[in-house]
């Protein structure tokens, strides 16, 4: 096992998509960092003090910490997650590499889970990075980033898990199909169209709180927001675990019966 996670971790550093997807990621943040601070420094041009000008952010419900607290809650994020997945995973079956190491005498439940494994620590580091750009960029234009809200740590650990649900949705689709253009295009539509249709049935069936609720995006959703009730960070732990559960286990029963 520990030879192929050595195996995956060199193929992770070797991967193009890995270094563009940080690199993207952190561009993104940026940007979106200038315009706020492009918005700040107008707003000191024409009269309006720092305070008076958090005070209006507070007013509208944005606080100079979203920049920070918001991250888990950003798309891109969760659509470069969904791309370099799908390319790292498929790598192997597109040039039939997956034949070679199988040759070499290593089961299927470890090859499987050392791509989860260390897929999962790139995804890992590319948040990681991006959660760094936010820190920075927040101190960049406000001089500071709090006020930080009184359980942000316990909410920070859960929208780390509920980026380990989006990989392991993600991990099952690409190791699945084991083509990356079939996997890309289903990791970008899947997680937006499930949660259409499942918010357009709960509306349908007046029902206040629906299957929606049990989707990955609304999971997201709820830990990017700065008063979270306790109640519903207990719900997001406990349906975040049985996510990925399910996808893990049903993508470890594909793996098993899939023919090269």
């Amino acid at each position: 096992m520990s030879q192929l996670i050595k195996f995956e971790f060199r193929k992770l550093f070797r991967n193009t998509s890995f270094l563009v997807c940080a690199i993207i990621a952190g561009v993104l943040l940026l940007i979106n960092a200038f315009f706020l601070y492009d918005t700040y420094e107008v707003a000191l041009e024409s009269g309006v003090t720092g305070e008076e000008f958090n005070e209006v952010l507070s007013f509208l419900g944005i606080s100079t910490f979203d920049l920070v607290y918001s991250f888990a809650d950003n798309s891109f994020i969760y659509l470069l997650a969904g791309i370099f997945i799908s390319l790292f995973v498929c790598a192997d079956y597109a040039t039939l590499t997956i034949k070679n190491i199988y040759s070499k005498g290593y089961s299927r439940r470890k090859v499987y889970f050392a791509k989860y494994i260390v897929s999962l620590i790139g995804i890992l580091s590319i948040v990681g990075v991006v959660y760094i750009l936010s820190i920075l960029s927040s101190l960049l234009i406000f001089g500071k980033i709090g006020p930080i809200p009184r359980n942000y740590f316990v909410v920070f650990l859960l929208q780390i898990l509920v980026i380990i649900v989006y990989h392991a949705f993600f991990f099952f689709i690409a190791n699945s199909l084991g083509k990356s253009g079939a996997a890309v295009s289903i990791c970008i539509i899947i997680p937006t169209a499930v949660n259409l249709l499942t918010s357009l049935f709960d509306m349908s069936m007046e029902i206040e709180n629906g299957i929606s609720n049990y989707w990955i995006s609304n999971l997201s959703s709820v830990v990017a927001r700065m008063n979270v009730s306790g109640g519903d960070l207990g719900f997001v732990a406990i349906v975040s675990i049985g996510h990925i559960l399910v996808w893990l286990g049903l993508g470890y029963l594909l793996n098993r019966k899939k023919s090269f």
